[in-house]
């Protein structure tokens, strides 16, 4: 895996030429307004081209309310939430994933996820958040989406939200205030207009225009081309071939203590265990790996995170025999 990427997002054109931007320094995005399902399919391509220029080992997505895109993704860090508890769930794991993160920044001695994938062995994926229908979020979700994009920059996980209402109900005060990157496709007024952008100018927009207003840079207006049919089922086609890191595994699978009796078992084999050695042996993702450390270390089982070096072990063969045993096992 690189030690780090650009995640370079198509925009739009201006007099025929590409405007790209990268996600990293936007960090988070705003669509909204358009005609019923014109923002969230906007979205939907940002996403395809994200997808086609890197890797699930580089990027991974966490998604609800996006039915456009495959579930059979490969970049899919978890299966796409489609309600509301969904989202909830995406979000709450979201927010403590920022949390572990800066974290072992601190640990690690640096100051961003590019900074520790350049100097440590055990490389973190870039995550895109995304929700496809911000008025469909509930209010906590909603809420733990703006906590993300307020401290998330740095541990390399972005925000990229579409809604076709904007009203200042949906488009509150909270997400605006920690999503300076906004893109305003044509509204129906102009209080439609100020809501997304704090400025008029969207309600005259044409067809296939858009106001794009990156953060301390003047808004442009720009063309844009929805992604076709044709070129989505490409991109996906392409996609599925890449080979698939496990996704996260939902709360009350039986199958956890069996992973973690796994991973100490390896552990006791080595003499020592890291976040990559469980990815390499076991072949599941980041996230995964890095939750089966982290619950080894809360049990006292192995000890601290000590930047490069394999975690000590502090459980025996014969004290893992009895702990299976003892629950039936």
């Amino acid at each position: 895996m690189e030690a780090y990427a650009e995640l370079i997002c198509p925009i739009g054109t201006d007099n025929g030429e590409a405007v790209t931007a990268n996600l990293k320094r936007m960090p988070h995005l705003l669509v909204a307004g358009g005609k019923k399902g014109e923002a969230r399919r906007y979205l939907y391509g940002i996403l395809l081209s994200l997808i086609k220029d890197n890797s699930p080992e580089v990027l991974r997505l966490l998604v609800t309310h996006m039915p456009e895109l495959c579930a059979d993704i490969p970049h899919l860090l978890a299966d796409p939430a489609r309600d509301g508890a969904g989202a909830v769930n995406v979000f709450g794991w979201v927010t403590e994933e920022v949390d572990r993160r800066y974290a072992r920044l601190t640990e690690a001695g640096v100051r961003n996820i590019d900074e520790y994938n350049r100097s440590s062995e055990e490389k973190l994926p870039y995550i895109v958040c995304v929700a496809g229908k911000l008025e469909e979020l509930p209010p906590s979700a909603k809420e733990k989406a703006a906590i993300t994009a307020a401290k998330a920059r740095a541990a390399g996980i972005y925000l990229a939200v579409a809604s076709e209402k904007a009203d200042a109900k949906t488009v509150c005060g909270l997400i605006k205030a920690n999503i300076p990157t906004r893109i305003a496709l044509k509204t129906a007024t102009k209080t439609e207009s100020r809501v997304i952008l704090d400025a008029y100018g969207a309600e005259t927009l044409e067809e296939n225009e858009l106001i794009y207003s990156p953060i301390a840079a003047k808004p442009a207006v720009l063309k844009f081309e929805p992604v076709s049919d044709e070129a989505a089922r490409e991109i996906t086609e392409n996609a599925k071939k890449l080979p698939a890191p496990e996704r996260i595994i939902p709360k009350g699978r039986t199958d956890e203590k069996k992973m973690l009796y796994r991973a100490l078992e390896l552990a006791i084999e080595t003499g020592g265990v890291t976040t990559a050695l469980l990815q390499r042996r076991f072949g599941i993702s980041y996230a995964k790996a890095a939750r089966l450390t982290e619950e080894m270390e809360a049990a006292g089982y192995v000890g601290k995170y000590e930047g490069p070096k394999p975690r000590a072990v502090y459980i025996t063969r014969e004290q893992l025999e009895e702990i299976k045993n003892s629950n039936g096992n």
